[in-house]
């Protein structure tokens, strides 16, 4: 199975609604920053990482409430930039909502999921420390961009 955490590709997608000024550049960037993330080392060939065993559910979920939190964290604290932000987390994520139509449909030989598969070179259990450094490096830069938001906004205009 092929994947890097959700939240790590929702975090990008935040970064790039709070950063680019154009927002349909902002959504392509988005989506395309899926691939650049997935080419990061990340977390594979371990067990409960695994469709069928009994713990990846959980570890779905979890992924999923961090993910959830996080938007709503910065939708509220960049509320001029909500639907931005919901925008370009869905683009960001969308390559991976996308293989869900791929197990459905039989995993047809189609070139975008060979590619995705392609760009995903390192999945090794210690990708997973290298996925929790992106996930908080990437939070962090997230709350420096609001701050310097903010202190822009509560400056006197000259």
């Amino acid at each position: 199975m092929h994947f890097m955490i959700a939240l790590n590709h929702a975090l990008t997608g935040e970064a790039i609604a709070l950063t680019v000024r154009r927002p349909a550049l902002a959504v392509v960037l988005a989506f395309f920053s899926h691939f650049i993330v997935d080419a990061i080392p990340h977390l594979g060939n371990v067990a409960f990482y695994t469709p069928g065993n009994p713990v990846f559910p959980y570890i779905l979920a979890i992924d999923g409430l961090l993910t959830t939190a996080s938007v709503a964290i910065t939708c509220h604290c960049a509320r001029d930039k909500a639907r931005l932000i919901l925008v370009c987390v869905f683009a960001a994520i969308l390559p991976d909502i996308l293989w869900l139509w791929y197990y459905a449909a039989g995993r047809p030989d189609f070139w975008f999921f060979n590619f995705h598969k392609a760009v995903q070179w390192y999945e090794q259990p210690i990708g997973g420390a290298t996925e929790v450094c992106y996930a908080v490096g990437a939070s962090l830069l997230i709350a420096y961009i609001i701050s310097k938001r903010r202190v822009k906004k509560a400056l006197p205009k000259k």
